[in-house]
C-alpha cells in the first residue's frame, strides 16, 4: 500500500474543480471517466474513507456543476451530491450545504431542483449540530433566490406547469415555508 495515497486521494478531490472549470464542459468526456471514478467507484473520493477528502468534494461540486450546465449536472452531478448530502459526517454535509443554492440555480429542471430541497429537508432530519441548523437558516435566502432566478425569463416551463414561475412557487411553498417554519421553531436563538 502506498503511504502517500491518502494525500493523493485528497489533493484530486481538491483540485478536480479547478480542472473541471480550466478544460470546460466541452472536454467532459475526457473529464467523465475520472469523475467517474472519483464518485462512483467504491474507493471514491465522495465515498473515501478519508474526511478531508470527501468534504474537498462537497466543497467544490458546485464549481463542477457550474461548468458541466444544466443537463450534465442532472444526470451526472446531482446524484455525488446527494451521497455528500446523507454522508455520516457533519463537515461533509456542511461543505455540502454551504452551496445548495448554487447547485439549484444551475439545476434548472424543477424535479432536479425538489429532489436537492427534499436532500435539504433530510439533512435537517440529521442536524444534531445547531451550527448546521444555522447554515441551514443562512442558505434560505440564497435558496430562493436561485429558485426565482430559475424561473425568472427565459426559463423553460415545466411540463404540465404555466411556465410563469409556478413550479418555483410550489417548491418554495411546500419546501422552503416548512423549513423556515421549522428553523423559526428552533431550540438555539442564533438559528432562529
Amino acid at each position: 500500500a502506498n503511504p502517500d495515497a491518502a494525500d493523493i486521494t485528497y489533493h484530486c478531490a481538491y483540485t478536480f474543480a479547478a480542472v473541471t472549470r480550466t478544460m470546460g464542459a466541452s472536454h467532459w468526456t475526457t473529464l467523465q471517466a475520472p469523475f467517474s471514478s472519483l464518485c462512483r467507484d467504491t474507493g471514491s473520493l465522495c465515498r473515501d474513507t478519508q474526511l478531508k477528502t470527501r468534504k474537498a468534494m462537497a466543497a467544490s461540486m458546485h464549481i463542477v456543476a457550474q461548468t458541466l450546465g444544466a443537463e450534465l449536472t442532472e444526470s451526472e452531478v446531482l446524484p455525488h451530491f446527494e451521497a455528500l448530502l446523507k454522508d455520516s459526517a457533519v463537515e461533509v454535509r456542511q461543505a455540502a450545504l454551504q452551496n445548495v443554492a448554487n447547485i439549484i440555480r444551475v439545476a434548472a429542471n424543477p424535479a432536479a431542483q425538489r429532489r436537492v430541497l427534499k436532500l435539504l429537508q433530510g439533512a435537517m432530519g440529521k442536524a444534531e449540530s445547531w451550527r448546521l441548523r444555522q447554515l441551514v437558516a443562512s442558505q434560505l435566502g440564497a435558496v430562493c433566490d436561485a429558485l426565482s432566478a430559475a424561473s425568472g425569463p427565459g426559463a423553460e416551463p415545466e411540463p404540465g406547469g404555466g411556465g410563469d414561475g409556478s413550479s418555483a412557487k410550489d417548491l418554495t411553498w411546500s419546501v422552503v415555508v416548512p423549513l423556515f417554519l421549522q428553523l423559526c421553531g428552533d431550540g438555539v436563538a442564533e438559528v432562529r
